[in-house]
């Protein structure tokens, strides 16, 4: 079962290249993160725009750390407090040597409201890639219906498709977000993303539910991501070297 909070962060780097970003996170930071019991498994994604449905504007913050926890407010727990501030490895490839001074970073806490897992792979190996949904519906009871009773199950269709995680946005923190969060998040999990301009996902967003909840939605903002690394409930791995880390 996955942890009952997640520690969403949006980042880019300000001061480093993005290899040495990527770098920090899945050597440094994210081990960092996992061996101190803040988190029980975290995720380093980088934003995949060549999926059908991704913008052809690219977004400046392109890369999302995933931290599932059983910390409603993660940064704020005795846990996180032990992780290091500090990184030699930004300082010695032209950053700071404190950690917050080399990127900008949107924080976001959720509490996890379903777990829809057709093919029962709990928490398995992470997924590579995802569809991240950020939605603020009108009205909250149709809409959770809507996903329990409708969109999930034609979402389940579209080949590749695993399984998905929804939370709602739970402690506001003006001075964590860069932005005001949508109220829902979905994270859509995918072997692939070839499917996704196709007949499968097109017929889940073509009925009638579907169109009333797309209207009547304030915000919606969907992104598609490509693993970079992972640690915790399952082995770490590296999908750029192919291959599991230990």
């Amino acid at each position: 079962m996955p942890s009952p909070f997640l520690l969403f962060v949006n980042s880019k780097p300000t001061a480093v290249s993005d290899e040495v970003w990527k770098k920090w996170y899945t050597t440094e930071h994210i081990p960092d993160i996992v061996s101190s019991r803040t988190s029980t498994r975290a995720c380093l994604f980088e934003e995949d725009y060549t999926s059908p449905i991704s913008p052809k504007e690219k977004h400046e913050r392109r890369y999302l750390a995933l931290y599932q926890t059983d910390f409603e407010e993660a940064l704020q727990s005795s846990n996180y407090q032990k992780c290091a501030t500090t990184s030699e490895m930004l300082a010695k490839n032209g950053g700071s040597k404190e950690v917050f001074g080399n990127g900008e970073f949107d924080s976001r806490y959720y509490g996890l409201v379903q777990t829809y897992d057709p093919n029962k792979l709990g928490e398995a190996v992470p997924p590579p890639y995802i569809l991240t949904v950020e939605m603020s519906p009108f009205d909250e009871e149709d809409f959770n219906s809507w996903y329990k009773e409708e969109h999930l199950d034609l979402l389940a269709k579209v080949p590749g498709y695993r399984r998905t995680l929804r939370f709602k946005h739970t402690v506001p923190n003006e001075k964590m977000n860069l932005t005001t969060p949508p109220s829902y998040l979905a994270i859509h999990e995918l072997d692939s993303t070839e499917h996704l301009g196709g007949k499968e996902i097109k017929a889940s967003m073509a009925t009638d539910w579907s169109k009333k909840i797309m209207e009547d939605s304030t915000v919606f903002v969907g992104r598609v991501w490509k693993l970079i690394g992972s640690q915790g409930a399952v082995r770490r791995m590296s999908l750029s070297e192919g291959k599991f880390l230990d």
